[in-house]
């Protein structure tokens, strides 16, 4: 391994930290950013998703070797790491740093995806629900029997029709069990918004139910949009880690920190490294995004900031 591929790592969380730091320069100008960062974990929290999206798009580019690549299978058997192989190898003698890197696209991909399909579709169903009283109570029935089904059950119900799960079915799978929590976020901020004064002017102009939520209600409502889009995240990230691990998700060869959690995972006293660095990364997101979504909903807070 070349000294320039251990300089990739460096360079990318120094690009990370350099991100995290113009952005609160940049927020803080608005009272809005400064109640962002008035949480501390929030500045790290975009420095690590910074760090794993940069090494997600760079991972051809930051990696010494093809993630599927089996360099030695007899001496490079679940090797410590080393210069050579800075995070070691896992049982099939392939780079954990490389199958890390293109792993983040994998599962921050579905993470997003996903995330964006529940987002959506709870948005819609919320809206609804919250402008239109006829379709509420048939609309929040939906969503109380989804909330009451386990997540997990409906999955492998999913799975169980399909031998090989293609990708974008799982990101469709995922993304359609996951918006219950998002669509009475969004139903009960549109409760309130639809009784305000300039909702009710809207209405007496002679705007029509459309042209009011798309113009009043909708961009009024995005604050529980926007914490379930950080907040989620970190969720399917989680969902998916299960999913691989149990087998269901990303099919190896394809590295996902999920299956690579499960290669490693009956050798985790022998050789730790290959399941420690996946989860570890998984943990990472998983508490950054939790981070902005806290900092993001204090950032929407309407309350003013004391002097």
């Amino acid at each position: 391994m070349t000294l320039g591929a251990w300089l990739a790592p460096l360079t990318l969380v120094v690009l990370a930290v350099l991100a995290a730091t113009v952005t609160r320069r940049l927020a803080e100008r608005r009272p809005a950013g400064r109640r962002f960062f008035r949480h501390p974990p929030a500045e790290a929290g975009v420095g690590i998703l910074v760090f794993f999206v940069a090494l997600a798009v760079a991972a051809p580019l930051v990696t010494p070797y093809h993630p599927d690549r089996q360099l030695d299978i007899v001496g490079l058997q679940h090797a410590a790491p080393s210069w050579a192989h800075p995070l070691g190898t896992d049982l099939y003698s392939r780079d954990v740093w490389s199958r890390l890197a293109f792993g983040a696209r994998i599962s921050l991909a579905i993470g997003a995806l996903a995330t964006l399909v529940a987002v959506t579709l709870g948005t819609l169903v919320g809206v609804a629900a919250g402008y239109a009283r006829r379709l509420d109570a048939v609309l929040m029935r939906l969503v109380d029997v989804g909330l009451a089904m386990p997540r997990l059950f409906i999955l492998l119900v999913i799975v169980a029709l399909w031998d090989q799960l293609p990708l974008p079915v799982l990101i469709l799978a995922i993304g359609l069990t996951t918006w219950f929590a998002t669509s009475r976020l969004v139903r009960a901020e549109v409760l309130r918004l639809r009784e305000l004064a300039f909702v009710e002017a809207a209405r007496a102009a002679g705007a029509g139910a459309v042209r009011v939520v798309l113009r009043h209600v909708l961009p009024n409502a995005v604050a529980p949009v926007v914490v379930s889009v950080a907040v989620g995240v970190g969720n399917v990230l989680l969902l998916e880690a299960g999913l691989s691990f149990l087998g269901i998700g990303v099919r190896p060869p394809t590295p996902s920190w999920g299956n690579m959690i499960a290669d490693g995972a009956h050798h985790v006293t022998t050789a730790p490294w290959a399941t420690v660095f996946p989860g570890l990364a998984i943990a990472l997101v998983v508490m950054a995004s939790t981070a902005l979504g806290d900092a993001l909903r204090d950032a929407f807070d309407p309350r003013p900031e004391a002097p």
